[in-house]
């Protein structure tokens, strides 16, 4: 129990890369997003509704805990405590941030079953996307700490209830992806999330590369060194492509369903 809280740097680093633990927390994350997702898209709206506020509140708690884990672990190893070094903030943590007053307007806003909430689309397209990037290339999850550590196991519940809720929105015609037009909406929420992040990391976080302002560590590592506005353009170009993967299963679901 000592070591799921423990501040204390273990004397080695894990490596979570394609290796045991991993798979693991893949394995982990899927049970949890095949369950709740299934579940919850098979109530009526009352009961989503409730599921949606439920989980947001879950998201709220377990990134102040993180956070408040997260400075009480500089502190306590003499290190840096700056705003970025204790939210740990990248793209995936901007997205939550947005994200949830945007479930939680719509857990009340939400009328009609055929209501289409457009701002979702945020949701889905970037936030969801994000998680599933993040929990595929866990570049954030402590490697200092094995993962069932307090502070992976909330990384790990966090990207997981952000693709449940992606997935219950499209599934449940929250969104609609019926018509290949509505990729405009992702593609809109691309181009507005990445203005931001670079506002944000050239204007509030200057000369730190949040949000590869500067740079891509990714483009440097395969040997090409490119900086704003081209690699930018490349990530919103990568970003749309991942879009339209994740757009397709719901966008034949939803059809498929209007002709029977």
């Amino acid at each position: 129990m000592e070591k799921f809280f423990t501040l204390e740097k273990s004397s080695d680093t894990f490596s979570y890369f394609f290796s045991k633990q991993h798979f693991l927390i893949l394995l982990i994350s899927l049970v949890l997003i095949i369950f709740f997702s299934m579940y919850i898209s098979r109530q009526r709206l009352r009961s989503q509704k409730i599921a949606v506020i439920i989980f947001s509140s879950l998201l709220i708690i377990f990134e102040c805990l993180k956070i408040l884990w997260r400075y009480k672990f500089l502190q306590f190893n003499n290190e840096d405590l700056s705003f970025q070094n204790i939210t740990n903030i990248d793209f995936f943590i901007l997205s939550l941030w947005l994200s949830i007053p945007i479930c939680f307007y719509y857990a009340i806003a939400k009328k009609k079953e055929d209501h289409d909430c457009k701002t979702l689309y945020f949701v889905f397209s970037i936030a969801t996307l994000f998680s599933i990037i993040t929990l595929v290339y866990p570049n954030n999850i402590n490697t200092n700490f094995d993962f069932y550590h307090c502070y992976n196991l909330m990384y790990i519940f966090e990207h997981s209830i952000v693709v449940i809720l992606g997935i219950v929105f499209a599934s449940s015609r929250w969104i609609s992806t019926k018509k290949f037009l509505d990729l405009g909406k992702a593609l809109s929420c691309n181009i507005l999330f990445l203005t931001l992040a670079y506002l944000l990391g050239h204007f509030v976080f200057f000369g730190t590369n949040t949000f590869y302002v500067e740079y891509s560590y990714v483009f440097d590592y395969i040997g090409i060194h490119i900086g704003f506005p081209l690699h930018y353009i490349i990530m919103c170009f990568f970003i749309f492509l991942f879009q339209i993967f994740l757009f397709l299963p719901f966008n034949l679901s939803q059809n498929k369903k209007s002709r029977r």
